[in-house]
């Protein structure tokens, strides 16, 4: 039979498909193409219909336990926006949405009375878990598109939403595989989603956020008042509790405890309330926002005067605003200047809230001394001007954006950057050094009494308030206007929909380990004579054996397998329905040519079994599979003397793995060019057939094994998996004919 009829027969399906010779396809079927309906539920929606149109698309109401999405009258053009800005997706929003409504409603998350930073803290974990639903609705998404274009579509539509670049990014790269049935795989990839979470909500810099989780703060102050104390164990508990999603516990992946997730005002209040702050002063302290106030909460000021407690106090405030800009000057080699009336400007209103509870404290508590304590002022007001330095903390922080930075922008700027960081760790400095006029400051900051400015603030609010009055008698609101509710389906995470795949993939991996078929050993002393030289063959055996499978997004599937390393047997490419498009036979590793064999695939049924294996020139070749009733398999190797003997601790494993792009092989020549650039491809398929052994003519014997070995490399051509040139002696050996090792020219002539 030709080539070309084996392929015709091959291709109809008489002897191969995808489950022969290399079984983990047909067996491994995926959890979400069993039950797909017990993963999903179906949940109540209504459309709150109002005038403006914003940011936030949907939201979950726990008053009346209740998701709403947003549908605007207005358009972004009617604000003036030529171009409306990007809308998150309407499944992610729904499915974050979702995920509070979980927390708050199922999880009961805030039902336990704790400090408010621990409050704070609980929030800012309930938004980290919601972006965690998001990723996994990207990744079903993904993971359920049937061909490239579809899955290329959903990374294009995903890199657009800044919470999620990082991880439609990693997919993208290949860093994390979603289509991957390795278990391993599935524990990367949740560990990312977890860090990128947690990274992108908990980032510092993201005041949005910091403005919501310090009005739920305010809100909560405002429910509880003075009931407020530190719950450290109920806090663990909360937070554990909303991290178990999909059936499994994400405290258990990527970093949890090292975020710091504090806002120093919540910090401050906590410790103003213990100290006897009115509550709804305190509201009104935090509603000022995030300010500096962590160094100022740490100095004791008893015994000072008020002039003197509150002098030092807004020195620590100005110290600690300025700590990271002067860490930077210091690395960027500035000179830093700061007037101190441009930075008390920013800071006067804070200041005049925070010294307002302050003295309230102080005249309740009887803190302070009319007479004060110089000695003692004098030895605050230095700990209130000393910075210390921690540029190794900057550098951590910038790191990723540090191309931004134009001292960063050449060699030399940068290495001077590095070796500030490095001389500069743990240095202190002295505010004085960097802060002009600041003798001129009285109360609070710019030398306007707190009364003065509490005023300004007090009457600037009632200048608004009388505004907005004015402006909504000519204006008056239209009434909110709700839809009926309605349902709809999405993705179920408080079924085991995770849990499930986990294990479906560990169960899978365990089965496919395979039994050794033949536990007899076999006669491996051979010799052979070519002309008076007598060759050696060594004991044939092997240490592992891997049947592998790589599929691609065109539901292609590369089969071969593989003895420590290298392809023996057949090596084909099936198409979607496991009809064999293409193949080549190889003898551990080395190619034989087909056109000089008789090729055969035997299927049969035995003793309740099913047999498959394959013949060359009537003789059994390659793997040998045998598979019980109970769907337990054991596999055999054969070569051209038979039988290969496994190794005492030798092991037969079954693995798929998923390409993103076309399959890289031999049996592929034309995407060879294109496989050159793809260095990760490369070295994986080179891992897989094994490097090609350096060349030798020490003796007749070694010289005929490497010729054996590139027999089908022609006119010293790039290797196809190596990229290596192959050298060869063309003066000993036609270049133009594959060479038929010595057995084989026995066995078919």
């Amino acid at each position: 039979m030709s080539l070309k009829d084996k392929i015709k027969q091959a291709a109809m399906g008489a002897t191969i498909g995808a489950a022969s010779l290399s079984p983990t396809m047909a067996q491994q079927a995926s959890q979400q193409d069993i039950h797909p309906e017990q993963y999903t539920k179906t949940i109540t929606v209504r459309n709150d219909t109002v005038r403006m149109v914003g940011n936030t698309a949907a939201y979950y109401s726990q008053n009346d336990n209740q998701i709403y999405t947003i549908k605007g009258d207005m358009q972004w053009s009617d604000f003036g926006f030529e171009n409306a800005p990007h809308v998150t997706d309407e499944t992610l929003q729904i499915i974050h949405e979702a995920q509070h409504q979980i927390n708050r409603n199922k999880k009961h998350l805030g039902s336990a009375n704790m400090s408010l930073n621990e409050n704070y803290q609980r929030d800012v974990h309930d938004e980290i878990t919601a972006l965690i639903a998001e990723k996994l609705e990207i990744r079903r998404q993904y993971r359920g598109a049937k061909t490239k274009a579809e899955k290329d579509a959903i990374i294009e539509k995903y890199m657009q939403e800044d919470a999620h670049r990082q991880y439609i990014s990693a997919i993208k790269e290949g860093i994390i595989k979603p289509d991957s049935n390795k278990s391993a795989d599935f524990d990367k990839e949740m560990s990312f989603i977890k860090n990128d979470a947690t990274e992108y909500r908990a980032d510092p810099n993201d005041d949005g956020y910091k403005k919501q989780w310090t009005s739920l703060s305010m809100a909560y102050l405002n429910r509880v008042g003075t009931n407020t104390q530190s719950n450290p164990e109920a806090l663990k508990q909360e937070i554990h509790d909303i991290y178990q999603i999909g059936g499994i516990d994400f405290t258990k992946y990527g970093k949890h405890d090292v975020f710091v997730l504090e806002n120093q005002s919540i910090l401050a209040a906590d410790n103003l309330l213990q100290q006897g702050a009115d509550p709804q002063k305190l509201i009104a302290f935090m509603n000022e926002g995030e300010g500096p106030f962590k160094l100022a909460e740490s100095l004791d000021v008893s015994g000072l005067s008020k002039e003197q407690a509150e002098k030092v106090l807004q020195t620590a405030i100005v110290t600690q605003n300025l700590q990271e800009s002067i860490t930077e000057d210091i690395c960027f080699g500035k000179e830093g200047s700061y007037d101190f009336h441009f930075i008390s400007e920013d800071l006067r209103e804070k200041t005049a809230v925070y010294l307002d509870m302050k003295s309230d404290i102080w005249e309740k508590n009887g803190t302070l001394n009319p007479n004060g304590d110089e000695a003692k002022f004098n030895q605050l007001m230095q700990q209130a001007k000393t910075i210390n330095i921690d540029t190794e903390q900057w550098f951590e922080s910038i790191k990723d954006d540090l191309h931004h930075y134009r001292p960063a922008q050449t060699e030399e700027g940068l290495r001077k950057i590095m070796e500030a960081v490095k001389q500069n760790q743990g240095r202190t400095v002295n505010l004085d050094d960097f802060v002009t006029n600041m003798d001129e400051f009285t109360l609070p900051l710019d030398g306007t009494s707190k009364e003065a400015v509490l005023k300004e603030k007090a009457d600037k609010a009632k200048e608004d308030a009388d505004f907005w009055k004015e402006y909504y008698k000519k204006n008056p609101p239209k009434a909110k206007r709700l839809s009926d509710p309605y349902e709809i389906n999405i993705m179920d995470l408080e079924s085991n929909i995770l849990k499930d795949e986990l294990n479906a993939r560990k169960k899978a991996e365990e089965e496919k380990k395979i039994e050794p078929l033949y536990q007899s050993p076999r006669n491996t002393t051979y010799k052979l004579s070519d002309g008076g030289i007598d060759i050696a063959i060594p004991n044939n055996s092997y240490e592992n054996a891997e049947l592998k499978q790589i599929k691609n997004d065109k539901g292609e599937v590369l089969d071969l397998t593989l003895l420590d390393g290298k392809v023996h047997g057949l090596y084909s490419i099936m198409d979607e329905n496991g009809n064999i498009k293409s193949f080549k036979l190889y003898d551990k590793g080395k190619e034989i040519d087909l056109n000089k064999h008789q090729l055969e695939i035997k299927q049969e049924e035995k003793d309740g079994a099913k047999h498959e294996y394959m013949l060359l020139d009537g003789k059994k070749f390659g793997t040998e599979i045998v598979t019980g009733a109970d769907g337990t398999q054991k596999a055999a190797f054969w070569d051209n003397f038979g039988l290969i003997n496994g190794s005492k601790a030798a092991s037969i494993v079954s693995t798929e793995n998923h390409t993103d792009d076309y399959i890289p092989s031999p049996l592929r020549p034309e995407y060879q060019d294109a496989l050159s650039n793809r260095t990760e491809l490369k070295e994986s398929l080179k891992s897989q057939t094994g490097a090609l052994p350096t060349p030798t003519a020490e003796n007749t014997s070694k010289q005929l094994r490497f010729d054996m070995h590139i027999k089908a490399h022609e006119n010293n051509r790039p290797d196809e998996l190596s990229g290596k040139k192959v050298i060869k002696d063309t003066t000993k050996q036609d270049t133009n004919k594959l060479y038929v090792p010595i057995w084989q020219q026995q066995n078919t002539h």
